[in-house]
């Protein structure tokens, strides 16, 4: 059992899954009557090469009516092997209840698939909605905002776990897309960056179902891993040369996509190197840094190997790939970052932030010098007792607020 441990990836993935499927967030204090003001159109198929395709619209029911509504695209973490659209379902509803068609999906994990699984999936739920635009006529396709959180460890999450964050969006007054992808071990990469893409044509293909949708006014965004997803996404359908090194069409342009939304998710893997070395010794205390380092980075290694589909994928060049901060570009679109002290990935976020802002983006950070730890956005009824502070609501206010500062 031990050697089984130590060799296969898929003792880490279950536990990954395990703990994530304990995860719970504490809700918005008006979430009901939130949900009483947002329509959700549920478990949408959207066509796909690979498993878990599925996605979400949430969309406030006075906007039904309407058409050219901005699109939130929202892609759920998990560890890249975990996790499910439903987990931030309660955040899609207030982004909603704000004007804001929110999309959230679900893509293929790893280990089952692996990189570039996820990529993939996010342009073909992209492809989906944009196929499919007639039953979406409020959608405005050409004013999108891409978001993401963390990185769902790239194995874990699901769309549903957000599921309550999705009713605040789509309260707010935008069609919030969500939206299930393939998780690693049993998706490998690219399987998410493909399925994004799918869902995106989908519904662009199935556009007359949804007229309300504006394809041209997207925001992409995202968690945990989920985060990182986000932001590839808009690399690949923003840099040319980062699209054909990734061999994932892209399935936007660049005037497309309005904004990014980035919680707490990992963008640079050469500081996840440094967590690694020899997986025998990471657990041994004796072998220098703290015992929860060793854990942490004797998961990463495991975690990558499962959406990698490589065991020694630490010691191979090739995934610089996955390091964005180098591939990001001027035509990047103005980003909202954030991230936690404890247990993420806040020197990933502000790094990026750097490159941005040296680049000529315009970039909204969020950094607290308070002991919140990974995901603390999405817990809109937590008040910390020492502070009286929720600052989960304080970063919600900034994120509507960037929002209502975008171009249109």
């Amino acid at each position: 059992m031990t050697t089984y441990l130590f060799v296969s990836p898929k003792p880490s993935v279950w536990l990954v899954r395990k703990l994530f499927s304990l995860t719970t967030y504490t809700e918005h204090e008006n979430i009901l009557e939130i949900k009483e003001n947002v329509t959700l159109l549920s478990d949408i198929t959207y066509v796909s090469s690979n498993g878990m395709n599925e996605l979400d619209i949430f969309i406030k029911t006075d906007l039904m009516d309407e058409v050219n509504v901005p699109i939130i695209l929202w892609i759920h973490g998990g560890a890249f092997v975990a996790g499910d659209k439903d987990d931030v379902a309660s955040y899609m509803y207030v982004l909603a209840n704000e004007g804001y068609a929110v999309i959230s999906i679900n893509y293929g994990l790893g280990y089952e698939y692996q990189y570039s699984t996820p990529l993939i999936q996010i342009g073909e739920a992209y492809t989906h909605v944009k196929n499919e635009i007639a039953k979406y006529p409020y959608l405005d396709l050409d004013n999108m905002i891409v978001g993401g959180d963390s990185a769902g460890a790239f194995v874990a999450g699901d769309k549903d776990d957000v599921a309550s964050y999705m009713y605040v969006l789509a309260n707010e007054g935008y069609a919030v897309i969500s939206i299930n992808y393939g998780l690693g071990y049993e998706y490998q990469y690219p399987t998410p960056l493909i399925q994004i893409g799918e869902a995106y044509t989908h519904v662009k293909n199935e556009i007359a179902k949804y007229p309300y949708l504006d394809l041209d006014n997207m925001i992409v965004g995202g968690d945990s891993a989920g985060a990182f997803l986000a932001a590839q996404f808009v690399i690949n359908n923003t840099n040319p040369a980062y699209s054909e090194l990734s061999k994932v069409s892209p399935v936007l342009t660049k005037d497309q996509i309005k904004g990014a939304i980035l919680y707490c998710g990992p963008y640079d893997f050469s500081l996840l190197l440094n967590l690694l070395g020899d997986p025998v010794t990471r657990l041994n205390r004796s072998a220098g840094g703290s015992a929860l380092t060793k854990i942490v980075g004797f998961f990463a290694q495991k975690i990558g190997y499962a959406f990698l589909g490589e065991k020694n994928w630490a010691q191979d060049p090739k995934w610089d790939i996955l390091t964005l901060t180098n591939y990001v570009t001027s035509d990047f679109p103005p980003t909202f970052i954030t991230d936690a002290k404890n247990i993420s990935f806040e020197e990933h976020g502000k790094r990026l932030a750097s490159k941005l802002e040296n680049l000529g983006v315009s970039v909204e950070t969020v950094f607290y010098d308070a002991e919140l730890a990974h995901e603390y956005q999405f817990n809109l009824g937590t008040v910390e007792e020492e502070t009286g502070r929720n600052y989960a609501m304080e970063t919600l206010d900034k994120v509507l607020a960037y929002l209502q500062n975008l171009p249109a």
